[in-house]
């Protein structure tokens, strides 16, 4: 009878610190997809400097 005590007192202690990993990792999931969209807004944002740039430089080509 003591021995399984002590063994549901082990998983206990194991679901327990899983739970805790669980959690933690969850919590980074979530703060990654907030750096993802954030890097790809800037992504967006560069790609469309860069279309900017470009077209001032064909116009720029036409007044040549």
């Amino acid at each position: 009878m003591t021995k399984k005590l002590s063994e549901i007192e082990l998983m206990n202690k194991t679901i327990g610190s899983l739970q805790e990993r669980i959690t933690r990792l969850v919590s980074e999931n979530s703060e990654m997809g907030g750096e993802i969209q954030t890097a790809q807004e800037n992504l967006r944002l560069s790609a469309n400097q860069n279309q900017k740039i470009m077209q001032e430089l064909q116009e720029y080509k036409r007044r040549i």
